[in-house]
């Protein structure tokens, strides 16, 4: 059992961690930065990021609650982040943090994540509510994802372009789209309702298994 009132700080240079991860468990940070290979951490509470976070290869959190971050705090993960929570997921959002992950799998309520960097999903991706991708790069999946978005999916790519269920064995289904890309490039597996402004500074397609309407 953990019961961290305010910060915990975990630092394995070239090692891994594993925290909260078998039966009868019971894990409670404040708040939480880390230092390793691969970080595997189950918190029984909700997760907040603070300063600096590395993992040099994969980042896995599952949260029984929120996953956040405060401001100015940087994760930086160079292979994939797995970030499952049962309530929202917002990381990215303040001007003084600085984020990326190699590849990018989520799972929760409200899904906000802005990323400094190109973002890559993978795997199944799920927000109940709304999912909100904000990248300075290009937005793409890999193939074989799933996106399951129960109402608005908004995807911001200022300057980079945006290509979403192209590959074989993607399941692509929004409740309602936005973008903001170069070239938009969409496939998605139901019907397609734009709304708000969506901007693409050069190509626009989109294929839809069902009507394509605002």
């Amino acid at each position: 059992s953990f019961a961290v009132g305010d910060q915990a700080t975990f630092n394995a240079p070239g090692f891994d961690i594993t925290l909260g991860d078998n039966a009868g468990d019971t894990t409670h940070f404040g708040r939480l930065n880390v230092t390793g290979v691969n970080v595997t951490i189950s918190e029984d509470s909700a997760t907040v990021f603070t300063g600096t976070s590395t993992a040099t290869s994969d980042l896995t959190i599952k949260a029984a609650g929120n996953i956040t971050d405060e401001a100015g705090a940087t994760l930086a993960v160079m292979d994939l982040a797995t970030l499952n929570a049962s309530g929202d997921i917002t990381l990215g959002d303040d001007t003084t943090d600085t984020t990326n992950f190699g590849r990018l799998n989520v799972t929760g309520v409200n899904v906000t994540i802005s990323e400094d960097s190109a973002t890559v999903f993978t795997g199944i991706n799920t927000a109940t509510e709304d999912l909100v991708q904000n990248s300075g790069g290009d937005i793409t999946d890999e193939a074989s994802t799933s996106f399951a978005v129960g109402d608005q999916a908004t995807f911001n790519a200022p300057g980079f372009d945006i290509t979403l269920g192209d590959n074989a064995g993607d399941t692509t289904n929004f409740g309602r789209l936005n973008v903001t890309g170069v070239n938009v490039t969409i496939s998605e597996d139901s019907e397609t309702v734009f709304t708000g402004t969506s901007t693409a500074t050069s190509d626009l397609t989109i294929k839809a298994a069902g009507n394509i309407t605002d």
